[in-house]
This record gives structure tokens, sequence and C-alpha cells, in this order.
């Protein structure tokens, strides 16, 4: 049974009589009224403002815990990040749909407070009170939105710039590695000068080869070098003494063993030289030695002095060849000593090699200092 109180009234009226008990600025058209309301725009708007409250706020729960999780990750250096926290929603999107929701709620709160500058204007719209709400509350959503995105837009730069610095990292210490493995390896396993122009053309052709592999590894160095170097222009000082260091290392690491090929190669060049005079004091000393044991009988005097004279300039061809031998062994000798400095750490390779070296040079030039005496 329906009660009514007795200081309740109630009143039936048609809709055409509404505007004698409500005001007609209150009444949309179809009632008698001037309120310039559109249940459609109204519902679109609603939905529009639900959704980006839905959505920022989830968003804004989110970024705040993958904020808080790389603050107390931060702290503990040895814990990994998995670095695949990434918001349900764009940022940027939830944003700029908060911005027009707020540019949209400004604007039709400043037309409904314009009003009628004389009496008998129509009564301008005014938002209703679920607008006026919505207002402040999409710029506290804004507002804490933009907070917590600045933050993990910060975060993520820092992730990346940690990322880009493990990545020139391992292929710094990948250069270092090869560099004071495989390759120094190669040089310290070819240190021989052999033993004739043959076996010198070989070795260069061997050295040709190793020269070839480390030119890939020195194209990385130079390409990590311009990159750190990039880096080093633009970064932070803390990020900075890492960097440094890591370019001081792979700099240290590179141009010691290009030092060392370079002076493989010096070793090289003078053992190709000194066998290539070697070879030509042997012709000249057996050609000597062919004049001295051809058994030629004079026809005159005037032969003996042209035979005598020979003799005398083959003597002293012999003797320059020699001279120039001993300069081009001691040469040979002076590069094998640079060659064997190696560091402490890398002194680990045999002298028998270049025990046999010097043993060879010295046995070359006694041979050919006896074969002239002969």
């Amino acid at each position: 049974m329906l009660t009514i109180h007795a200081s309740i009234q109630v009143i039936l009226v048609s809709a055409n009589k509404l505007t004698r008990y409500i005001e007609p600025c209150q009444l949309t058209d179809d009632f008698g009224g001037s309120l310039d309301y559109d249940h459609s725009d109204w519902l679109n708007k609603r939905l529009v403002f639900e959704k980006f409250t839905k959505e920022s706020t989830s968003l804004l729960d989110e970024l705040t815990i993958i904020n808080d999780s790389e603050k107390s990750t931060s702290v503990d250096k040895d814990k990994t990040t998995d670095g695949a926290l990434l918001p349900s929603f764009d940022p940027e999107t939830v944003l700029q749909t908060g911005h027009e929701l707020l540019s949209e709620l400004q604007q039709r709160r400043f037309n409904g407070s314009e009003g009628g500058g004389g009496g008998q204007a129509a009564p301008a719209w005014c938002p209703m009170e679920e607008e006026l709400l919505a207002q402040p509350q999409v710029m506290k959503l804004l507002d804490s939105l933009r907070e917590q995105y600045t933050k993990y837009q910060e975060l993520c730069r820092q992730r990346n710039k940690r990322a880009q610095l493990d990545e020139i990292h391992a292929k710094v210490m990948q250069v270092v590695n090869w560099l004071q493995g495989p390759g120094s390896e190669l040089l310290k396993t070819h240190q021989m000068i052999g033993d004739s122009m043959r076996a010198a053309q070989a070795l260069q052709q061997k050295h040709e080869e190793i020269e070839s592999q480390h030119s890939e590894w020195f194209a990385v160095y130079v390409e990590l070098n311009q990159q750190i170097a990039a880096l080093l222009s633009a970064g932070e000082e803390e990020e900075g003494v890492e960097l440094k260091a890591l370019q001081q290392q792979l700099s240290d690491v590179c141009y010691h063993q290009a030092s060392q090929l370079e002076t493989r190669q010096n070793v090289l060049q003078a053992a190709h030289a000194f066998h290539s005079t070697t070879q030509e004091l042997s012709q000249q000393l057996d050609g000597l030695l062919g004049m001295l044991c051809a058994d030629v009988s004079p026809a005159d005097g005037a032969s003996i002095q042209q035979n005598l004279k020979l003799l005398e300039e083959k003597l002293q061809t012999v003797e320059a060849g020699l001279s120039s031998l001993r300069q081009k062994g001691t040469l040979v000798l002076e590069q094998m000593c640079g060659q064997s400095s190696w560091s402490l750490e890398e002194a680990e390779s045999p002298p028998g090699e270049q025990q046999d070296n010097v043993q060879h040079v010295q046995a070359v030039l006694e041979e050919m200092e006896l074969r002239k005496q002969r």
C-alpha cells in the first residue's frame, strides 16, 4: 500500500504545462523549454570520461609499480631486471585523450558561464553538476599520470643507456679477449725468420694472413672507439668513468698488438734482406772461387795484369758484400730482440725459436767469413 505524506502534494500536469512549475531553462525543447541538451553528446562524453578514468587509473597503478620496482632493484645491484615491464596502455594516447576531454569540459564550462548581457536574452546553458565535478577529477588524474610517466621515461632512458653500456662492454671484451688470446698466440707461434729467401717469403705470406685477421678486429676497435667518444660527449659523469676505463683498456690492448705486428713485420723485412744478401754473396764467392781454380795460362803480361785487376775487383765486391751481410745480420738480431720483448704475462713462449734464429744468423756470418778466407 502506497503511503504519501500529508505535506507532499502530487501534481499531475501535461507536458505543455510543465513550464508553470519548472523554469524553461531547466527543460529541453521537447517540453517547451530552452535547455540546450543533447543526450547523444552527453552519452559520448560520459563514455569518454569513464574510459579515460578506467585507463588512466590502471595505467597510473602500473607505472607506479614499475617505477617502485626499479627503485628497489637499483638498490640491490646483484638483482637482475628483465626489462620487460611495459604498461598495458600507451601513456601518450591516454594523456592525449585526457587533455582533449579536459579541454572539452573547460570549454563547456566557459560557454555555460557566459550570461546574456540584456535582460531579454535567452538564459545560457549551464553545465550539469557531474560535468563540474568531472573536471577536477580529470585534472588530478592528468597531473598524477604526467608525474609517473616522467619518472617512467627517465627509467626507460636509464635502461637504454645501461643496455647500451653493457653491449659496448661485451664488444670491447670480445675484441680484448681475441687479441690477448688467439691473436697473441698467432704471433708467438710464428717467430722464425727462415733459412732462405723462399722460406722468408712463405713466412711473409703467413704474416699477411695474420695481419688480415687482426684488421677485422681493429675495424671493430675503431667503430667502438667512435661510439664511446659519442657517448662521452653526451654522457653523465658516472657513465663517463666506466666508458673511459673501457676505452683505455681497449686502446692499450689494440696498440700493443699493433706494435707487435709491426715489430714482426720489421723482423721479416730484415730477414728477407739478410737472406737476399746472403744469396748474392754466396754467388759472388762461388764466382771468385771458380776464377781462382781456373787453370788458365796467360798469354802475356797484359793478360796477367788484366786478370789480377779483375780478381782485385771481385775481392772488393766480396768484401763489400760481407760487410753488408754483417750489417743486415746485426739488424736482424736487433729486430728480433724487439720482437721478443713480450710483457711478463706473455713470456710463456719458448725461447727455442728465437735461439734458433740467432744461431742461424751467426752460422751464416761465420760460414761466409770462412769461405771468403779460403
